[in-house]
Formats: structure tokens, C-alpha cells, sequence
């Protein structure tokens, strides 16, 4: 039995899931952080406006109507993750705005009042972010997850060439090498909890 097709398969599965969890991170830290500043504003017209497109049933049609124009798009804009990555943190806002303003409520009224005080630069940086830098956290790490678990965009806005590396393991896992497939789940539930783990310690060194 000749396993190189396995092992072959199984390394480009581990370099595109490395990849692409960088790229999820970036995302998921751009819009948690991008959601907790309008949070911050409590309008319910822009919050309205951020959250809306996440939870519109026609997130498909758009998404296909964006890979329409994606061909007239600069080449070096339409041959880079640009194009997915933006979809992809317009669809995961709504989670993002609840992780943000879950940060908010989280804050005592006291510590809010007495953070008036400061300047508002210092008090966003010492007192507002870092007291809800946990809540935070964890919203980047589901938000980072549900963009590891999309498909669509990747394979309609993605790099030529480009791949989930979740569908190939779930293709993997349900049509051949189970025993790879297994230990390849395994990993990328360790890598999940490894992100988490050190964003969650970073957080708790920051209050």
C-alpha cells in the first residue's frame, strides 16, 4: 500500500490550515476590535448598519453577486485573500458586536464614571480596553473559528488556487483515510485551544 498520497494530502492540508489561521486571527481581532469602537458610540443606527448584513438571509446572493465583479477587479486586489477576508468579516460582524457589547455592559458603572476623569485617550488604553480585553479575546477566538469553518467564500473569493482546509478534511474524514483524517482533527482542535489559550493568558497579563 503506498501512503505518499496520504502523506502528500495531509501536508498540504497542515500548510493551508496554518495559513489560513493566521489570516482567520487577523480577521477576527480586525472586526471584534472594529465592533467594540462602535460599541463604544451606543448608536443604534450604526450598530443597526454593522450587524445587518450578518444576519440577512441573503448573504449567498451577495457573496455570488461580489464574485460577479470580481473579474473587473485590480489583479493584484483579486488574486489576494482582500476580497474573501472582507466578506468574511462583514458576515461574522453580528457575532463580533455581541462579544463588544457584552465588553461594555461588563464594566461597572462606577469604574466608567470615574474613568471620566482621565483623558480620553488614556482612558480608552488603561482603563475602557483593557477591562474588557477578556470578553474580547474570546470573542476573536469564535469569530476566528466560524471563519475557519466557512467555505463559500474561500472557493468564490479566494487566491487562485486556494483551499479550505476544513472541507478537504471533511472530505478526508467521510470518503478516505480515516486514520489520518483523525489524527489531522485531533490537531486542528489542538491548534483551536492553542490560540485560545495564549490569547487568553495575554489577556489576563494585560489587566
Amino acid at each position: 500500500f503506498d501512503s505518499r498520497p496520504q502523506v502528500a494530502e495531509l501536508e498540504f492540508i497542515a500548510s493551508g490550515l496554518a495559513s489560513e489561521m493566521g489570516r482567520a486571527v487577523v480577521v477576527a481581532v480586525a472586526v471584534v476590535y472594529l465592533a467594540f469602537r462602535l460599541a463604544a458610540r451606543r448608536s443604534w443606527v450604526a450598530a443597526t448598519l454593522f450587524v445587518l448584513p450578518s444576519l440577512l438571509p441573503g448573504s449567498l446572493p451577495a457573496l455570488a453577486m461580489v464574485h460577479s465583479f470580481h473579474a473587473r477587479w485590480p489583479l493584484t486586489i483579486a488574486d489576494s485573500w482582500i476580497p474573501a477576508s472582507l466578506v468574511q468579516a462583514v458576515r461574522f460582524a453580528g457575532v463580533a458586536y455581541l462579544f463588544a457589547a457584552m465588553a461594555h455592559a461588563a464594566l461597572p458603572s462606577a469604574e466608567r464614571a470615574a474613568a471620566l476623569a482621565y483623558p480620553p485617550r488614556r482612558r480608552w488604553w488603561r482603563i475602557l480596553f483593557p477591562r474588557a480585553l477578556p470578553i474580547l479575546l474570546t470573542g476573536v477566538s469564535v469569530v476566528t473559528i466560524l471563519i475557519l469553518g466557512e467555505v463559500e467564500t474561500v472557493h468564490l473569493l479566494g487566491p487562485a488556487g486556494a483551499n479550505s482546509p476544513v472541507l478537504a478534511l471533511y472530505q478526508m474524514l467521510h470518503f478516505r483515510f480515516d486514520e489520518q483524517s483523525a489524527r489531522l482533527s485531533v490537531a486542528l482542535v489542538l491548534a483551536v485551544l492553542g490560540v485560545v489559550a495564549v490569547l487568553s493568558r495575554w489577556g489576563r497579563g494585560a489587566r
